[in-house]
């Protein structure tokens, strides 16, 4: 009854369900976060190397709570770490570091930051229907391919390059801000809502076609997770800033999201549906032995 198919099932959902157990509680509280700027203060307006996963001259439209404006800023990931004591600053010998992406299209981080730690689980949109399944699609994209380890590394879809980490934090962008489980493709289209990324403006300014073209490839990929309803299972972490001003020069909260991402109760479940199989399996060796 139970082949070699079975029992190797039956060994993979243990192993994965055990994984995600070993790491189901996301740390809660306030910390400071020590962001890698090494490559990105002072260089407004260039495109900066794959280290720092950032290119800072995108160019496009946000809602700011008030009204539609254009924006100029960077985009991509931001190697991140916990503070130690007396740390003040990013301290690239550690091995302990993860991605963030910022959250809000229409501010900036400052360095350092403390950061009250939260969950995508609590996640709500600033602007929009407030889905709760906007903040799992986050988690989501961040877990399977743009977390440090990401779970599926011959996907395509990983972001293992400048290009395609700018194209996920704008990815995020659009579903942090237009996310719409009764909308037309759920509202995820990158030309129009609260959030609008273009590659042509008519004042001259130009974003790289594949920043989006890479973005619509993540979209493609959340609305097709969002129509198969099977995304609860991902957490990750939310952080948010406190010392933050927006291009307005307004202080205010910056949200972070990255950290230590898990994909949470369905894996736990496979653990559990796995020790049983793994003991008939063994209860039948024992009486054939």
């Amino acid at each position: 009854m139970f082949t070699t198919t079975a029992r190797f099932l039956a060994l993979a959902s243990l192993s994965l369900g055990l994984s995600s157990l070993a790491h189901a509680q996301l740390p809660t509280g306030v910390t400071t976060l020590l962001f890698d700027f090494s490559n990105v203060v002072g260089q407004e307006g260039a495109d900066l190397s794959a280290t720092s996963g950032i290119v800072s001259n995108l160019y496009f439209e946000a809602f700011d709570g008030s009204s539609m404006r254009g924006i100029s800023g960077g985009s991509g990931f931001l190697k991140t770490q916990y503070a130690q004591a007396g740390q003040t600053s990013f301290d690239a010998a550690r091995n302990d570091w993860f991605y963030t992406l910022c959250v809000e299209p229409t501010a900036y981080l400052n360095n350092p930051n403390t950061a009250t730690q939260g969950s995508t689980k609590g996640f709500t949109q600033p602007y929009g229907t407030n889905n709760p399944m906007a903040g799992d699609l986050m988690a989501m994209l961040y877990h399977e391919f743009g977390n440090r380890t990401p779970a599926s590394p011959l996907n395509t879809l990983v972001a293992d390059d400048l290009g395609r980490r700018v194209g996920m934090q704008v990815a995020m962008w659009e579903i942090l801000s237009d996310f719409d489980l009764n909308a037309p493709n759920y509202g995820l289209n990158l030309g129009n809502g609260n959030f609008n990324f273009k590659t042509q403006y008519s004042g001259g300014q130009t974003n790289r076609v594949e920043f989006a073209q890479y973005a619509d490839e993540y979209l493609a990929y959340a609305r097709q997770r969002a129509g198969q309803n099977d995304v609860t299972g991902y957490e990750a972490q939310v952080f948010t800033a406190a010392n933050t001003i927006d291009s307005n020069g307004v202080v205010h909260g910056q949200d972070v999201m990255g950290g230590r991402s898990i994909p949470e109760p369905g894996s736990a479940a496979l653990a559990l549906l796995a020790l049983p199989i793994l003991g008939v399996i063994k209860a039948r060796k024992r009486r054939e032995a």
